[in-house]
């Protein structure tokens, strides 16, 4: 028996500041509780009843070892990456490196790392998403070779979306402290406006490389528990990927960079000068997301786009939000300005600006040129600009004004970029107008060029 609690002491001795789904721990654990339920047979050979029972090997050998067995597979299932939660929650899955560490530090590094985990919680509890993200911590001793390998972690396939917050402890002018990386998975989902995940990821992988995996945010540690768990939560909310959490995820950087952004001059303000530099690229990324889902004569446009300017100043998407903006409300000057500077920004020949030159010679009632514009864009635009909310916005402007131009520049839109056959049930509907039944002559290079297009080919 002496023999036995020497073993059990120097195990208890070996898992201290092990966790249990460690990989020491993995095998420790068990190992202390095959020697606990020993004892406690042998211990119950001294009760005769007991004993008789016990005694038979197959017995013994059960008891003996099925507890352990059972221990281990429970343990080793929370080592895998499997289990996460198997329902539409995001999972925010924290799984850093300590076993660098010597043991007398790494408590108090384990102690910072709970607390920032409980801190997500807090938050995430204050802001009533229980429901929508989970938090499962994984075990310390989990290294990555790089971040393409964190990334394929995240990829299970489970309905829930991941975002992995990892790294690893190291030291630094004789200070231990965290690395931070983080890399995700888009939810396979739709938002209420009907965008596509793939409309949200290749707006927002300008500034988180999806194909490269993670990337690294460092900041004051003194600050840690206050912007880290916002941070994560704004990156929670855009790998959920609905304009509800992308508008979420905008209130959270913002908060931070409000808050720390606006330090005075000293070591944190200067510490998180990196940290703030990439919240800027994400907020523009947000911004311009948003941007594509604002109605074109809305504040929120003008807004976002003001926004989006403040923190780059030459945004070609911002211009042409501003453009659209100005557009609408018929200041001519300003949307023009605005449009103008986007082609500046981008002096090759981008076709939004060329779409919004059109519409503005249609307002104008400069009916050939706005022709002109129209035939000089190409029918393969690369999927890069949305047709449809341009043949939409047309539409719009006709209804309230009642100017058959615009119902023919529906058409066109349908006819050559969307849809030819609606397109041509449009031309046809603005053939069959009062104007231009009345011979309108201004009118004649768009009815010439109406009735050459239903008749003909699309190009004509």
């Amino acid at each position: 028996m002496k023999v036995l609690e020497y073993i059990f002491r120097y195990l208890i001795q070996q898992v201290k500041g092990y966790s249990p789904i460690s990989k020491r721990g993995l095998l420790l654990y068990p190992a202390i509780l095959f020697f606990i339920v020993l004892i406690l047979l042998l211990s119950f050979f001294q009760l005769s009843p007991i004993a008789q029972y016990i005694s038979n090997p197959k017995i013994f050998s059960s008891l003996l070892i099925t507890p352990p067995f059972i221990l281990f597979l429970l343990l080793y299932s929370q080592r895998s990456w499997l289990i996460l939660y198997p329902s539409r929650s995001f999972n925010i899955v924290f799984a850093y490196n300590f076993q660098s560490v010597p043991l007398r530090e790494r408590a108090k590094l384990l102690e910072d790392y709970d607390a920032l985990i409980n801190e997500v919680r807090n938050q995430i509890a204050e802001h009533n998403y229980s429901r929508s993200i989970k938090i499962i911590k994984k075990q310390e001793d989990v290294r990555f070779q790089n971040d393409a390998a964190a990334e394929a972690k995240t990829k299970y396939g489970l309905p829930g979306a991941t975002l992995l917050v990892w790294g690893y402890a190291k030291t630094e002018r004789g200070r231990l402290k965290l690395e931070t990386r983080f890399s995700y998975e888009f939810k396979d989902t739709k938002n209420k406006n009907g965008n596509t995940e793939e409309k949200i990821k290749t707006i927002i992988t300008r500034s988180f490389s999806q194909a490269k995996g993670g990337f690294r945010v460092t900041g004051e540690e003194s600050l840690d528990l206050t912007w880290k768990p916002l941070f994560i939560l704004g990156l929670s909310c855009i790998s959920i990927g609905t304009r509800e959490f992308i508008e979420k995820a905008i209130n959270f950087f913002e908060n931070i960079k409000i808050k720390y952004g606006n330090l005075p001059f000293g070591k944190e303000k200067y510490s998180m000068v990196p940290a703030i530099k990439e919240i800027n690229k994400i907020l523009v990324d947000l911004y311009c997301t948003e941007m594509s889902w604002a109605n074109p004569g809305s504040d929120d446009l003008r807004v976002l786009a003001n926004k989006t300017l403040a923190i780059d100043s030459t945004n070609y998407w911002a211009f042409i939000a501003l453009s659209f903006y100005y557009g609408d409300k018929k200041e001519m000057i300003l949307a023009k300005e605005f449009n103008d500077k986007a082609k500046g920004v981008r002096p090759k020949k981008e076709w939004h600006t060329v779409f919004n030159e059109a519409y503005f010679k249609l307002l104008e009632k400069n009916f050939s040129d706005a022709l002109e514009l129209y035939k000089s864009i190409p029918e393969n635009l690369g999927g890069n600009i949305d047709t449809l909310a341009i043949e939409q916005y047309l539409k719009k402007n006709f209804n309230e004004t009642g100017e058959t131009p615009f119902l023919f520049a529906e058409g066109l839109v349908a006819y050559k970029w969307r849809d030819e056959n609606e397109g041509k049930n449009i031309l046809k509907e603005f053939l069959s107008s009062e104007e231009v039944i009345s011979k309108e002559s201004a009118l004649l290079p768009l009815v010439l060029w109406s009735q050459n297009s239903i008749e003909h080919h699309p190009s004509n």
